[in-house]
C-alpha cells in the first residue's frame, strides 16, 4: 500500500525538540473536499520509532478514502 502514497516527512520544530511527522496521501486522490485523519503515536516505543507505523497508515488510507 506503500507504493500507493505520497508519504512527506515533516520536522515540526517546538520548544527545545522536534516532532517527527508524516502526511500520507493516496496518490489517486482529488485535492478537494477530503477529510482528514491524525494518528498520535504517544511514544514509549523502546526499539523504534513513529516511522514503523507509516506501512499501517498507509494501507488505512488506501482504504478509507
Amino acid at each position: 500500500m506503500v507504493a500507493k502514497c505520497d508519504i512527506t516527512d515533516i520536522d515540526l520544530p517546538v520548544e527545545g525538540a522536534t516532532i517527527k511527522m508524516y502526511c500520507i496521501r493516496p496518490k489517486d486522490l482529488p485535492k478537494d473536499g477530503n477529510a482528514c485523519e491524525v494518528h498520535a503515536h504517544g511514544g514509549g516505543a523502546v526499539m523504534c520509532d513513529a516511522g514503523m507505523f507509516k506501512p499501517n497508515m498507509a494501507e488505512h488510507a488506501v482504504l478509507k478514502k
